[in-house]
C-alpha cells in the first residue's frame, strides 16, 4: 500500500501545473560552465546529450546523475514541484536561458512543470491519458514507458504561471514567448517536437517541450530546421575523414559518427549504433 501511495504521489506531482515553488539558487555556481557542459563524456552508445529516445528507440541507460532543479534554480522562473530533477549538464544552461528571457522581456512567468521521469511515473501518465482519451491519443501525445526522453533527464516541459492571480496557461510559444524559438539554441536547447515533424518524431507538436543537446548541435539543428532524429540520421553517413563541417560563433566545427567508442573528450552516444564526435 505504501508503494502504491508513493507512486501516486509522484504521478500527481508530475501532472500538477498549479502548485508553484519559487526559490533563490543555492548551488548553481558549483556546476560546470557552458564550455565544459558541451563536452559530455558518455559511458557508451546509450548515454550523452545526443541520444535519440522515441517510439523506436528505448532509453537503455539506467545510470546517470540527477540533481534537484529546485535546489539549483535562479529567481527568474518557477518550478511546479520540488521533485523535478535534471542531469547536471542541463541545469545551468536552462537557468541561463530563463535568466536571459526574463532580462530581455521583463517577464517572470515560465513555470517548469516536468523534467526527469522514472519508468513507473511514465507508465501512470500513459495509463491516465489512455483511460481518458483513448490509447491512440495517448500514443501520439505520450511516449510509452521506457521510450520517453523524459527518462534522460535532459528535457523540460514548461507552462505559463500568472503570479497575480495564481492561474496557469499552456505554453504555446507565441507572442513574447517566440523568444525561445529564436534564442534557445544559444543555451544548447531545441524545441524537441516542432510542428511539421510529427511523422518523424512520432509525437504531436509540443511547443512547451525543450531538449538540451548542446550549443553546437542546437545551432545547426535550428539553422537547418532539423529535429533531433533528422540531425542524428544526417550524421550517420559522416566520417572523421569526411565530417559535417559548419561555423558556429566564429569557429569551425567538425562533427561525425563512429561505431567505435572514441577517445575524444567531446562525444555522445546516439542510442542507435554508435557515437557522435565533435571538435
Amino acid at each position: 500500500m505504501k508503494h502504491i501511495i508513493r507512486i501516486a504521489a509522484v504521478v500527481l506531482a508530475a501532472l500538477m501545473i498549479f502548485a508553484v515553488v519559487d526559490r533563490l539558487p543555492s548551488a548553481v555556481s558549483e556546476l560546470s560552465d557552458i564550455a565544459v557542459l558541451n563536452k559530455v563524456t558518455a559511458d557508451g552508445k546509450y548515454s550523452g546529450q545526443l541520444v535519440v529516445v522515441n517510439e523506436k528507440h528505448r532509453y537503455r541507460n539506467t545510470g546517470g546523475e540527477l540533481v534537484s532543479l529546485y535546489e539549483n534554480k535562479t529567481d527568474s522562473f518557477y518550478v511546479s514541484t520540488t521533485e523535478i530533477q535534471l542531469q547536471p549538464v542541463a541545469v545551468k544552461p536552462l537557468c541561463d536561458m530563463l535568466d536571459a528571457f526574463r532580462n530581455e522581456t521583463g517577464l517572470k512567468k515560465i513555470n517548469v512543470i516536468s523534467g526527469y521521469r522514472s519508468i513507473e511515473t511514465q507508465q501512470e501518465i500513459f495509463k491516465q491519458k489512455a483511460k481518458f482519451y483513448g490509447r491512440l491519443y495517448a500514443k501520439s501525445h505520450v511516449q510509452a514507458p521506457g521510450f520517453s526522453e523524459h527518462h534522460t533527464g535532459l528535457c523540460v516541459d514548461v507552462s505559463i504561471f500568472n503570479a497575480e492571480d495564481g492561474s496557469s496557461e499552456d505554453f504555446d510559444g507565441k507572442g513574447e514567448y517566440d523568444w525561445f524559438l529564436k534564442n534557445a539554441w544559444k543555451y544548447g536547447f531545441v524545441l524537441r517536437y516542432p510542428k511539421g515533424k510529427e511523422k518523424i518524431t512520432g509525437i504531436s507538436h509540443e511547443p512547451w517541450h525543450f531538449r538540451f543537446v548542446g550549443v553546437l548541435h542546437a545551432y545547426y539543428m535550428t539553422q537547418n530546421n532539423l529535429c533531433l532524429e533528422e540531425y542524428v540520421e544526417l550524421l550517420q553517413s559522416k566520417t572523421k575523414s569526411e565530417p559535417l563541417k559548419f561555423r558556429c560563433e566564429n569557429k569551425t566545427y567538425k562533427v561525425w559518427h563512429s561505431e567505435k567508442k572514441p577517445k575524444a573528450a567531446a562525444f555522445s552516444g546516439d542510442n542507435y549504433n554508435g557515437y557522435i564526435i565533435w571538435k
